[in-house]
C-alpha cells in the first residue's frame, strides 16, 4: 500500500492526541499528582506520560501541516510488520494491566519489557537477542523500582499477592 508521508503523519499525531487526552484526562480525574506530604503520588508518572504523549502529538500534527514542498513530500511503501508493531504493543500493554495484580511489579514489567525487546527486536541471532532481552529489561525493572520505589518512595506492588 502506498501513502505520502504527510498523511501517515497527521493520522498518527491524530490517534495519539486522543490517546494522550484520554489517558490524561483519567489520570488527572482518578490520581493525585502530588501528596501533601510533598511526595510524587500514584499519578505522577501517568500525567507526566499523557502530557507528554500530547505534546509530542501536537508537534507531529504541526509537521504534518507544513507545506509537501517543505517536507520532500514523497510516496512510500508501507512495510505490514511496521503497521503490526503498534498492535503488538498494545496488546502487550493490555496483558501487562491485567498481570500486574497478579505477578507484581517486578514479573510483570520484566515479563513486559523482556518480550517487547525480543519479539520486536533486531534480526540479530535468537539467542543474543534473548540474552540482551533478559539483561536490559531486568535492569530497566530495578532501575524504574530503584528511582520510584526507593527515591521517590511510592508504594508498588513489588511481588505477586499472595491471597
Amino acid at each position: 500500500m502506498k501513502v505520502g508521508r504527510r498523511t501517515g503523519d497527521l493520522a498518527s499525531a491524530v490517534v495519539c492526541l486522543i490517546i494522550g487526552a484520554w489517558y490524561l484526562s483519567e489520570a488527572l480525574r482518578n490520581l493525585v499528582f502530588w501528596t501533601p506530604g510533598n511526595q510524587p503520588g500514584g499519578g505522577f508518572f501517568p500525567i507526566l506520560l499523557g502530557s507528554t504523549l500530547i505534546l509530542l502529538s501536537c508537534i507531529l500534527l504541526f509537521k504534518g501541516f507544513q507545506s509537501p514542498r517543505d517536507l520532500g513530500e514523497e510516496r512510500t511503501h508501507i512495510n505490514q510488520r511496521a503497521v503490526a508493531k503498534p498492535f503488538a504493543v498494545l496488546i502487550s500493554l493490555a496483558i501487562w494491566v491485567y498481570l500486574f495484580p497478579i505477578l507484581g511489579y517486578v514479573l510483570s514489567t520484566w515479563l513486559l519489557t523482556g518480550g517487547l525487546m525480543w519479539g520486536l527486536g533486531s534480526a540479530s541471532s535468537p539467542k543474543r537477542r534473548a540474552l540482551s532481552a533478559v539483561c536490559i529489561s531486568a535492569l530497566g525493572v530495578i532501575g524504574f523500582y530503584v528511582v520510584f520505589g526507593v527515591i521517590f518512595n511510592l508504594e508498588l506492588q513489588i511481588w505477586p499477592s499472595l491471597g
